[in-house]
């Protein structure tokens, strides 16, 4: 259920271009984009496993924190607090670290995949102030689902998910699929690259992509590996250190379990534009002092320029008044620290419920700061670590989206409709009683200029929220999409600086 490391990247849909007729793709090194990379092999090596160690890091690599640790490291006469030396071709293992520390990054692998780019046109992301943004600078605001399948030969195609579940996820509202990667299915042998599954999960992505999709590459790992009760790392790269290994279950293990936590390593690749969607370790060591009033700066700054803080924001199974506060705190302290840092925050999971008032508060959360999400989870097929049994929008994705086979409590809350691309400024939004009600200005995020008269804002406003249609009354545009369209489109119109957008069930 709640995922500790994840690299961004994503599809380009046809809707995004649909917004607009010209877009370029950044070339700049200091923009970060969530684009799909030409070797899907890199997708591993984009992740950066710091779960459990974020603190910890901040600290060793601070001035004072090297000072101290080598006197307290000199005391011990062993190697207690640090990092393990870089690996190399030669020797790809890395060296060992502390007890506190990350290992030595892994060395250069000896073999490479090769994967295809996804069809259809590209519109990459890229990381513009606290906003995911188009190449032309338009506001891009995701919703949508996590699919992860944690089991052998962890393919989502494996589990039954292909077109069918691509065209409802797209007929529900939703733009983003944060699809898990499984480093013991692209890596089972060190060194030995299944470039069958790559081209697998290139599919899926292309097939999300041909639906307007984004798709969020997720290196997903619960538990570190199988080796510690979980999934993720395949068992070569699940050196426990001779230490104790005793399965405390999840989320249990992450405190307790000395050997995984001595088999963590650090992987970054040369790629220096691709956003990394870096998400802090979780739960104790983020969400825990977070309800205490300790800041996400724990996180410290980040010397990358290309990543987006990924959260989660779980409050269940806690209900009433104190769900909607820890709800509400876990979005604030990531949207404080989006704002101090000039970044964007994801929240890229929450819900894991069936709970409709649990489930609407934690989205809630991250709507009220004009924030993109993912909630947990498409399907519990193939989810050994959380609730499968409650938690799906879909419970079988090797049987149609249709009828029983769909939770439709969840899919009537999570497809509200939600502005997707925003040619400026988003100001202020709201979903109440089936009313949307949101305001935009014309300047471009990037805080210099306007969009030109006749820019397009995209809407999602789908059947299920509206079955007998909608009405709308914009203030400084008008309507150019088709009554009742699944996708609500709106041109600015000649001198408009504000534009207000109100879509309600029709009379």
């Amino acid at each position: 259920m709640q995922s500790r490391s994840g690299s961004g990247v994503a599809s380009t849909p046809r809707a995004a271009a649909a917004a607009t007729n010209s877009a370029t793709t950044p070339t700049s090194a200091a923009v970060a984009q969530i684009s799909v990379p030409p070797n899907l092999s890199a997708v591993f090596h984009q992740a950066v496993y710091t779960p459990l160690h974020a603190v910890v890091q901040a600290w060793i690599l601070s001035e004072v924190g090297r000072q101290v640790d080598d006197f307290i490291n000199g005391a011990a006469g062993s190697y207690v607090i640090g990092n393990g030396v870089a690996g190399t071709e030669d020797h790809r293992n890395g060296g060992a670290a502390g007890w506190l520390g990350n290992h030595g990054a892994v060395g250069t692998s000896g073999a490479a995949a090769v994967a295809t780019q996804p069809t259809g046109p590209l519109r990459p992301l890229t990381n513009t102030g606290t906003w995911l943004t188009t190449s032309d600078g338009q506001v891009v605001i995701v919703h949508g689902l996590n699919e992860v399948y944690k089991v052998a030969p962890y393919e989502p195609s494996a589990s039954g998910f292909d077109e069918a579940d691509a065209q409802f996820l797209q007929d529900n509202g939703f733009n983003v699929v944060r699809l898990g990667v499984i480093w013991a299915g692209v890596e089972p042998n060190s060194g030995e690259i299944n470039t069958a599954y790559l081209d697998s999960i290139q599919q899926t992505v292309d097939m999300l992509a041909d639906h307007g999709i984004y798709t969020i590459i997720d290196l997903h790992q619960d538990l570190y590996s199988s080796e510690f009760y979980g999934e993720g790392a395949p068992d070569w790269a699940s050196d426990g250190g001779g230490r104790s290994n005793k399965n405390s279950g999840f989320p249990g293990n992450y405190y307790v379990n000395s050997a995984m936590n001595h088999a963590w390593d650090a992987i970054r690749s040369v790629d220096g534009i691709t956003a990394l969607y870096l998400e802090p370790p979780n739960p104790a060591v983020t969400e825990v002092p977070t309800l205490l009033g300790l800041p996400v700066a724990l996180l410290g700054r980040i010397g990358d320029p290309n990543f987006v803080l990924a959260f989660h924001d779980y409050c269940g199974p806690i209900g009433g008044a104190l769900c909607t506060k820890i709800a509400n705190t876990l979005a604030a302290q990531p949207r404080s620290y989006s704002k101090r840092h000039n970044v964007p925050a994801v929240m890229n999971e929450f819900g894991a419920t069936s709970e409709a008032s649990t489930l609407t508060k934690e989205m809630s959360a991250g709507d009220r700061y004009l924030m993109g999400w993912a909630e947990w989870a498409y399907t519990g097929e193939g989810d050994m670590t959380g609730s499968p049994d409650v938690k799906g929008l879909v419970y079988d994705p090797a049987l149609l989206p249709v009828g029983d086979n769909v939770n439709a409590g969840n899919v009537a809350i999570l497809s509200s409709p939600y502005p997707q691309i925003v040619s400026g400024t988003p100001s202020a939004w709201s979903f109440k009683n089936g009313t949307l009600d949101f305001s935009y200005s014309t300047a471009k995020v990037h805080g210099s200029g306007t969009f030109d008269q006749g820019s397009l804002s995209t809407f999602s406003v789908p059947q299920v929220q509206y079955p007998n249609g909608y009405q709308v009354t914009v203030t400084g545009g008008r309507v150019v999409s088709a009554s009742n369209a699944a996708q609500l489109v709106i041109a600015s119109d000649q001198g408009a600086t504000t534009i207000s957008v109100v879509v309600s069930p029709a009379t």
